[in-house]
């Protein structure tokens, strides 16, 4: 959804779950009970355009990412379905522009092209340059630094 609709490339977000506030009304109701999921650190991020470049720049956030996401490969390989399946689903709703419809899956795509990669390359860390973008002009401070 942070692609599509937000239109940001959502690198380096954090997904936590919190318990429910007395005040707030369940967003999630599972397993782990009534809770509720804070998106956190949108300080690396950067908007994307709903494009061919977008749906890169995107797989290039998502690897760039702590490996909080389930990746393609015989570890995660039921996570990643679940996670491919619900991704291209929800997306889907939010591109109107039948043109673009294709985009999500360009995303799946490509992270899953870039992860056999590295497995060829059997290289451990991804292809993650951690702390800054592709061009250095464009710093992304990690910690409290600002």
């Amino acid at each position: 959804m942070m692609h599509w609709l937000a239109k940001v490339d959502a690198r380096d977000v954090e997904f936590v779950l919190a318990p429910l506030r007395e005040e707030q009304q369940a967003v999630l109701e599972n397993a782990l009970g009534r809770h509720v999921v804070w998106i956190l650190d949108f300080d690396c991020c950067r908007p994307i355009t709903v494009s061919i470049e977008g749906a890169e720049q995107a797989a290039t956030a998502f690897m760039w990412n702590d490996p909080y996401f389930p990746r393609p490969g015989p570890e995660d390989s039921s996570l990643w379905e679940t996670f491919r399946e619900a991704y291209l689903g929800d997306t889907a709703r939010f591109i109107d522009d039948e043109s673009e419809q294709r985009l999500p899956g360009k995303v799946i795509e490509l992270v899953e092209n870039r992860c056999r990669e590295n497995a060829e390359q059997n290289d451990e860390r991804s292809t993650r340059s951690i702390g800054t973008y592709d061009d250095e002009e464009t710093q992304c401070k990690e910690g409290a630094e600002a």
